[in-house]
């Protein structure tokens, strides 16, 4: 720990930013290296997953976005953080904050909003993205975003049912490969008006006759 203080100081910064991505530096010598003036070692600083949660704080009002970024990728960033850079100016620091599986609610419906459409992909593939939000982004006027929708382990039969009427075969086709999609909705996508998706309802169809009766048999 004695050398990697020294080294915090050093004058070339390539050796302080490898301080600060280091996973033995110390609380004291991230707090330093946060007020660094250079931003890729305070950007390693927001990177490191020891950095305790009053320096990772201060590092999301960070003027460079790529701290910010980073402070948004991180797991440890409290979720009040979260929700302060789910608004920031800069996409690219939204689009980290819906990686994060950490994200809240709260950020993610504001995220669920937001004007880029690869932000609210994001959001309609997140965990913690609750059902409300799923059935709003599942209207959304972005075919990928419904597709997210569709791909959704946590997607309601209702909401499936819905996206089983979607323009695209491409997301009716994934909705009749989904688990909780209902049965008459299958069978009304065994009849839809393209092959794949035909085939893929019949296919689910027959997978939960022959569960059903693996049951009964017991």
């Amino acid at each position: 720990e004695e050398v990697l203080c020294t080294l915090a100081k050093d004058e070339d910064e390539a050796v302080r930013q490898y301080v600060a991505w280091n996973k033995n530096t110390s609380a004291e010598t991230l707090a330093l290296l946060a007020k660094d003036e250079n931003e890729d070692v305070r950007q390693a600083v927001a990177e490191n997953e020891n950095t305790p949660i009053e320096i990772l704080t201060v590092l999301a009002e960070d003027k460079y976005w790529g701290v910010r970024h980073h402070v948004a990728w991180n797991k440890n960033t409290p979720k009040k953080v979260l929700v302060t850079l789910a608004k920031d100016e800069n996409w690219l620091v939204r689009d980290a904050v819906t990686c994060n599986k950490n994200t809240p609610v709260e950020a993610l419906a504001i995220l669920a909003e937001d004007y880029i459409w690869r932000i609210r992909r994001e959001v309609a593939k997140h965990g913690n993205t609750p059902t409300n939000i799923l059935a709003v982004l599942a209207q959304d006027d972005e075919e990928f975003v419904r597709q997210m929708i569709a791909e959704n382990r946590n997607t309601s039969s209702d909401i499936l049912a819905t996206l089983a009427k979607d323009e695209s075969w491409f997301i009716r086709n994934i909705v009749a490969k989904h688990e909780n999609t209902p049965t008459d909705i299958l069978v009304m996508l065994s009849k839809d008006e393209y092959p794949s998706v035909c085939t893929a309802a019949n296919k689910a169809l027959k997978e939960r006759r022959m569960k059903s009766q693996q049951k009964q048999e017991r």
